[in-house]
């Protein structure tokens, strides 16, 4: 097999259409156009700019406009997935909550029926139980990626692998036009950069002269050591694949070179990684990267269902399957907490994640209603800020309402503070809305009365 690197043959120099390249070459110099380029975009207001090269990156500019009536068509198109977003957001707030408690309930009930033992020996009274036990992680060989060539002291190695390729970044900036229309001018910038994901080109909005290889050679992937324990316990690999602690480990020459040597690609060494490239200094497309995470052998606190020599998921009566595992010496209460810190983290994030597509929803729902006040900016101004905080007030009542009908029957307190704090909101924007209304009628009317000045 040659070390021929997958690669786009450049544009012709100079051009100003077709690739959309201006004295750029995408499959050697990336440092910028050739003398005597023009380093102004080229930036119009209308069709499409097919020139421009900037740095590393190339750019074309396009200017799309759509009618009033078009707008209104997606605007009541849009209604039909606002109501869908409105019923699944209150669907994942109704399962988060109850997701909480069961986790909760779960903990609890782990943190009442653990049991710390020994982990040099496996006591086998202690099947079934619930068992915690604190020690050094050991393993019968070293950790090794045998498709490359790549072996290890520790206890998982972690492959990691980019490609250097194009990738399409673009900005928009949209308008309103008189008569409900808006003008949009997205510029699409293509520029060179290594990904650890093969990006589409096809899917780009000018693909041809930013074609990427369909596929990697080579991907991420991760690699346990044989006879992963702590004492007498075996760890499952569940626990073992995500056991924390990975750093960054420094690729030797000789390692290097024997990558290369089994992918039969020029390879060499640029901090610690191994480049499957001719010059990693200035890459070409379909270029590879690789670098190895290692999890060192370490002392690891584990709780689990003990079963024989090994720990399993623990079922709970509550509904959760417990099995943990925590880096450094920690005791059973301190993991159980950490646990609960987290599952409080996490249901936060799920409330947020459900207010705000419920917010999106309502806001889809009365996107008709405020187009109707897009013939004119100004109004369309007042329209979307109307709109944004009904939209909110709707979520800051329905949200609420959901969470304290899940916690009602476990935790009435928590219903009724959970109530009270949305209708502190609904109030609140309510009077924000009367407010910001009379605010921006005062501004409409001043600026009628100016332009009428003004003739």
């Amino acid at each position: 097999m040659t070390d021929k690197p997958w690669s786009t043959p450049p544009g012709p120099k100079g051009a100003e259409s077709g690739p959309f390249y201006k004295g750029g070459d995408p499959g050697g110099d990336y440092g910028g156009p050739q003398k005597g380029a023009d380093p102004d975009l080229g930036y119009k207001t209308s069709g499409t700019d097919l020139g421009g090269t900037l740095g590393s990156t190339t750019v074309i500019t396009e200017t799309t406009r759509t009618s009033w009536l078009e707008r209104m068509k997606r605007a009541i198109t849009g209604v039909a997935v606002g109501f869908a977003l409105v019923a699944g957001s209150a669907a994942l707030l109704w399962w988060n909550e109850g997701r909480a408690v069961q986790t909760a309930r779960s903990l609890a009930e782990g943190a009442s029926a653990v049991v710390s033992v020994d982990p040099a020996r496996a006591d086998r009274a202690n099947d079934g139980k619930l068992v915690h036990f604190t020690g050094g992680v050991t393993t019968t060989g070293p950790v090794a990626d045998e498709e490359l060539g790549i072996s290890a002291d520790g206890v998982v190695l972690r492959r990691n692998v980019e490609m250097y390729q194009w990738r399409e970044v673009s900005e928009s900036r949209t308008r309103e036009r008189v008569g409900g229309g808006t003008e949009t001018v997205t510029t699409y910038r293509y520029e060179l950069a290594w990904s650890d994901r093969v990006i589409d080109s096809n899917r780009f909005r000018e693909p041809q002269g930013h074609a990427n290889p369909p596929s990697m050679r080579y991907g991420d992937r991760h690699f346990a050591a044989p006879g992963v324990q702590v004492g007498a316990f075996a760890l499952p690999d569940a626990l073992v694949r995500d056991m924390p602690g990975a750093a960054r480990m420094a690729l030797s020459a000789d390692q290097v070179a024997g990558i290369g040597a089994r992918a039969q690609r020029t390879a060499q060494q640029r901090e610690g990684m191994a480049y499957l490239s001719r010059n990693p200094d200035r890459p070409m497309v379909g270029d590879l990267r690789i670098a190895y995470d290692l999890v060192p052998r370490q002392t690891v606190s584990v709780i689990g269902q003990q079963q024989g020599g090994t720990v399993a998921p623990y079922q709970s009566r509550a509904g959760d399957r417990l099995l943990m595992l925590r880096a450094g010496p920690m005791t059973a209460d301190a993991m159980f907490q950490k646990a609960e810190e987290e599952n409080r983290i996490l249901t936060w994030i799920l409330r947020g994640v459900g207010v705000l597509l419920m917010f999106v929803g309502f806001k889809m729902i009365m996107a008709p209603i405020a187009m109707l006040g897009a013939v004119l900016p100004i109004l369309s101004q007042l329209a979307q800020l109307g709109t944004s905080i009904i939209a909110f007030v709707l979520t800051a009542v329905l949200a609420p309402l959901v969470i304290a009908i899940a916690w009602l029957a476990v935790r009435p307190v928590v219903a009724a503070v959970v109530l009270a704090v949305g209708a502190v909101l609904a109030v609140g924007g309510m009077r924000m809305l009367r407010s910001r209304a009379k605010t921006q009628a005062r501004t409409i009317a001043s600026d009628v009365v100016n332009a009428q000045l003004r003739r």
